[in-house]
Parts: structure tokens; sequence; C-alpha cells
């Protein structure tokens, strides 16, 4: 609905702020989509796209590139679609395992889906089949909960709380799963992204 897409613009243009931009690893991300002597177009995949705002900047910052946009639900866009970004719907773990899906993309995105995904491990093996030779993964996840300034957590969350959601928690196992892939990814790193709540000062 509109206060949904509403909310989810607002949360990427705090992302957008707190990283500095619509992604890290900005050297990867540029090699990964340069364009190509041959002819062939670099391709993105954001996966969970949201309101599409992620993607259509990406496609907008990119004009020689293909983005695709992929949810569960259609997308209500707060803004223009440029015509190298398209938005498409279906399930993340069982679409990326089709055929028509391997080495298709140079860079696929994932912002705030832990909530929406069964098995997260899984879909990782499925995004590195997705991927071409030399491409770039990058995934955003969070811890819920508040903390105070000295990064302690506030009202840690009780094991039996029906209101807990576990696969909330493995955002922090995802670099080890990586990892695990015994030589996949050429480089896998994390950086923590702080963002403050209210009026904080000289915050790092």
């Amino acid at each position: 609905d509109l206060a949904e897409s509403a909310r989810l613009d607002l949360q990427h243009e705090i992302l957008k702020s707190a990283t500095g931009g619509l992604y890290l690893a900005r050297e990867a991300v540029h090699r990964a989509l340069s364009p190509r002597s041959d002819g062939t177009t670099p391709r993105v995949l954001d996966i969970g796209t949201g309101s599409g705002k992620w993607a259509i900047e990406m496609a907008k910052e990119f004009p020689h590139a293909e983005v695709v946009g992929l949810d569960l639900v259609p997308v209500n866009l707060s803004s223009d679609v440029p015509p190298n970004c398209e938005f498409i719907l279906g399930n993340c773990e069982t679409c990326l395992d089709d055929p028509s899906y391997e080495s298709a993309f140079d860079m696929i995105h994932a912002r705030i889906i832990a909530p929406d995904v069964f098995d997260y491990r899984g879909l990782i093996q499925h995004i590195w089949k997705a991927l071409r030779p030399g491409g770039v993964f990058l995934a955003v996840e969070g811890r819920p909960g508040s903390f105070n300034e000295n990064r302690q957590q506030l009202g840690d969350q009780d094991e039996d709380d029906p209101a807990r959601n576990d696969q909330l928690m493995y955002f922090e196992d995802v670099p080890a799963w990586l990892k695990d892939m015994e030589g996949a990814w050429e480089d896998v790193g994390d950086q923590p992204i702080w963002l403050t709540i209210g009026a904080w000062d000289n915050v790092t």
C-alpha cells in the first residue's frame, strides 16, 4: 500500500545517507557494471525491491546497464521508471533456482530481506549461481533493537518472546556462510552501519 511504500522510501533514504550512496564496495561495483567492449549489457538484480527506489536510482546512475527489481508484490512507484529498469514478480527462493537465471547478472543486491526469507543460506547458493564471473553480491541486513551511546543493546528480547523472529538474527552469519563456500567468492567483507534515532552529536 501507499503507506508501506512511503516507509520503504524513507528507509531507502536513511540507508543511503548512512552508507554514503546507493552501495558500498564502490570499486567492485563499478568494475562489475562498467560498459562492455563486446556489446553485452551489464545486469543488476534487486531482490526484495520494495518501493523500487534503489533499482530506479541505480538505473539512472548506470544508464548503460539493465536493472531488474524482484518482489513478491507489485511495486507502488513514487517516481518515473527509466527505460533500463523493470520490475517483475517472483519469490527469490524459488525463481533464482531456475536455469534461466544462471549467470544472468553482474550485481545482485538484497536489502532488509531476512524477515521474509526462509532459507537465507540456501538463497546465497542461488545468488552465486545467478552471478556472472566477476559479479558482486551486496547484502544489507540489520539487528533489531536499540543501543545506547556506547553501542550496548538495550532491552534484549527474551528467547521465549512470541514476537521474537530468529530469522532476523542470522544476518550475523551471512559473512561466515559466504566464506564457507570454499573459494567461490574472490573477496568477502562486512561493514557495520549504525543508524541514529533522534538527535545525537558526533556519531561515527
